[in-house]
């Protein structure tokens, strides 16, 4: 889904689709999710974020760090 010009927030499945990614442009990705090895390294720049999907793990922590990045 598109924010604003030039970024976008997807799930996993998108992260995994790289025809739509290309098709979008996108050139670097945060990956909001650990344990999972970036699917395409030599197409686009990722910064992984190595936190777990459960509702208490603490993602302020990223919060400067990923604004950094994006």
């Amino acid at each position: 889904d598109k924010i604003i010009d030039g970024l976008y927030l997807g799930d996993i499945r998108t992260a995994n689709n790289i025809f739509s990614l290309k098709s979008k442009g996108v050139t670097h990705i945060l990956q909001a999710l650990g344990g999972m090895t970036p699917p395409f390294p030599s197409n686009f720049t990722y910064k992984v974020l190595q936190v777990m999907d459960i509702p208490w793990e603490n993602l302020s922590r990223h919060f400067m760090d990923s604004a950094l990045y994006i």
